[in-house]
């Protein structure tokens, strides 16, 4: 009994002290940017349905940051914004078919889910 107790207290301990991929990541010159970017952390508080359902990626398109947050509960799907929490709007399905042909991704930062 008590080797199995010592087996399952190394369990924990190892994967309590596990770290995320999003513990690591800077993003828009702060670290833990679902956290310390006031506007990302307000929108991941709405999130319903948990990180099964939602996602925030980092992706890097023309020189800029851009965090994209996916919302399977939402009609639009996905919503991209810059650093400084405002909506990227592209002019035509052209400027959208661009940005997703030519991002590249750089760290999920929140969730499963990305699109």
């Amino acid at each position: 009994m008590k080797k199995y107790l010592s087996l399952i207290l190394l369990f924990f301990l190892f994967t309590s002290c596990e770290k995320s991929e999003e513990d690591d990541v800077t993003a828009c010159g702060v670290a833990n940017p679902t956290q310390n970017l006031t506007w990302l952390n307000q929108k991941v508080k709405l999130f319903i349905g948990g990180p099964e359902l939602n996602g925030v990626v980092l992706y890097k398109y023309k020189d800029s940051e851009i965090i994209q947050i996916n919302q399977t509960v939402s009609s639009k799907v996905y919503d991209i914004y810059d650093c400084n929490g405002q909506v990227i709007m592209f002019n035509d399905a052209n400027g959208l078919d661009s940005y997703i042909a030519n991002r590249k991704k750089v760290a999920i930062l929140y969730g499963t889910w990305e699109y």
